[in-house]
Formats: C-alpha cells, structure tokens, sequence
C-alpha cells in the first residue's frame, strides 16, 4: 500500500491461514468465526473495493492515491475474510487456490471462445450441449440426450421431465437448470 511499510517478510498463504487463525481465536468466541459470518464479512469488503473502484473512475471523493489504499486494504481483507473462510471448512486456502489456478491454466478462451476448454459438443438433434471434461455433469439445450464421450447420454437431472419441458418457461426445473458454463469471467 502506498507509504505504508511491512513489518515482517511476505507470508505465504499457508502462515496467513495460520496466524489468521490465532489472532482470530484471541478476539472472537467461535460463534463469530463461523464459515457464514467469513463470507459475509468477504462480500463487504468486496463492497468496500466496489466502491472505491467508482469512486476513483468518478473522479469523487479523494484522489487515485486515496482510492487505490483503500482498494488495496480491502484485497488484503478479502483475502483474510477467505482464510477464515476456510478455516471454518476446515480446507487449507493454499490448496484452494492451486487447484483453482490449475483449472483455469487448462482454459485457452482465444481457442474455445464458447466455455475455454472445448467442451461445447453437437447433440443428436443439433442443439448445443456442454460436456464437462474433467467431470460427469452436462447440460443440454432443447433436448434430452447428448453427446458424450462418444456415446449418447441423459443428463440426470432430465430423469424427471420430457423433452418437450427441455428449454421451456414452463417446463420442469430441473437442479441444473440456472446454472452456466463455469468460468467464464475467469
């Protein structure tokens, strides 16, 4: 942060978990170090960052220096808000992140403009599905079977409709229906 100055070495994610952990338990009884109370303390500090970013291309309220310490100190809380996240989980962040970071080295989005991995396959009735690679889940649009692996597939979550519920306002929802192709904004 701008004119501000470490006391200590970097930390690795790991230590930051760490000594998070037990500063945590020194000031907070465990009800208020709960995986829920983490994330929403993680979703104001993305507040806080939301706000100064406005703020700064506004032109409003303090000059790009003011504005870019405090979006710096909500990174840097949003990541500590996270160690307690996991924490509660009981996950390592460290992990977390890597595995994270390895997902997303797989995507090339110059190559596979649609999903970043090549998993968007043609069904039988030339419809879109998106097969997921590295998992067994699919998604199909206007349709009940799908491409898969070479094979034709049904989607679980399909068992409980018809084809003609597939894709319509009115149709069976079925658990996957709201969700999107994963990553595409990372």
């Amino acid at each position: 942060m701008p004119g501000k100055r470490l006391k200590s070495p970097l930390l690795s994610l790991t230590e930051i978990q760490r000594d998070s952990d037990v500063w945590r338990r020194k000031n907070f009884p465990p009800s208020d170090r709960t995986a829920q109370l983490q994330l929403i303390g993680v979703v104001e500090e993305v507040g806080e960052l939301s706000h100064h970013m406005l703020k700064a291309k506004q032109g409003i309220r303090g000059d790009t220096a003011h504005h870019e310490e405090h979006m710096q100190d909500a990174v840097g809380d949003i990541l500590i808000y996270l160690c307690g996240l996991c924490s509660a989980m009981d996950w390592s962040i460290e992990v977390c992140v890597n595995m994270a970071w390895a997902q997303v080295l797989e995507r090339d989005w110059r190559k596979h403009r649609y999903d970043g991995v090549g998993a968007v396959q043609e069904t039988v009735k030339g419809t879109q599905a998106h097969v997921y690679p590295d998992t067994s889940r699919s998604e199909a649009s206007g349709i009940s079977e799908v491409f898969r692996a070479g094979h034709i597939a049904k989607p679980a979550h399909e068992d409980a409709r018809s084809d003609s519920d597939v894709g319509t306002e009115g149709g069976a929802a079925g658990p996957d229906d709201s969700r999107t192709a994963e990553g595409q904004d990372s």
